[in-house]
């Protein structure tokens, strides 16, 4: 059987003449790529685009995007947890010097009541005296 198109014999060949056409034609519209004919079994050229292979390549294209998206959420979820982690040690850290201020405050005030009473102690000895 054939078609009334161009025909090739093999694909090299069909390929072969859209490079030789893509070099010297000036039209506006051109080969891009071959295929096998179901009808006559012989190659044809054609400028439109095979939308099988388009839809393989944006599937591959999505899957490669939501593995990136993936790999940015558990990104995300490590920063998040570093700086959780970041928030509780400085919380850890303020209670820390929140006891030790507490510590320091309690020293404080037991040598103010010693001074106190060693004022008081002193106080009471020069009015004895007097």
């Amino acid at each position: 059987m054939e078609c009334n198109k161009t025909s090739f014999a093999t694909l090299a060949f069909a390929n072969w003449h859209i490079k030789k056409i893509k070099k010297k034609s000036k039209q506006d519209i051109i080969p891009t790529r071959a295929y096998k004919c179901g009808y006559c079994g012989a190659y044809h050229l054609t400028s439109k685009e095979n939308f099988l292979e388009k839809n393989a390549d944006l599937e591959q294209e999505n899957l490669s995007l939501k593995a990136r998206v993936k790999e940015l959420e558990e990104l995300n979820a490590l920063l998040s947890n570093k700086e959780s982690n970041k928030l509780v040690e400085q919380n850890t850290n303020l209670k820390l010097k929140k006891k030790e201020l507490e510590t320091a405050l309690i020293k404080a005030n037991k040598t103010n009541k010693e001074l106190m009473q060693n004022l008081i102690n002193a106080n009471l000895k020069n009015v004895e005296i007097s």
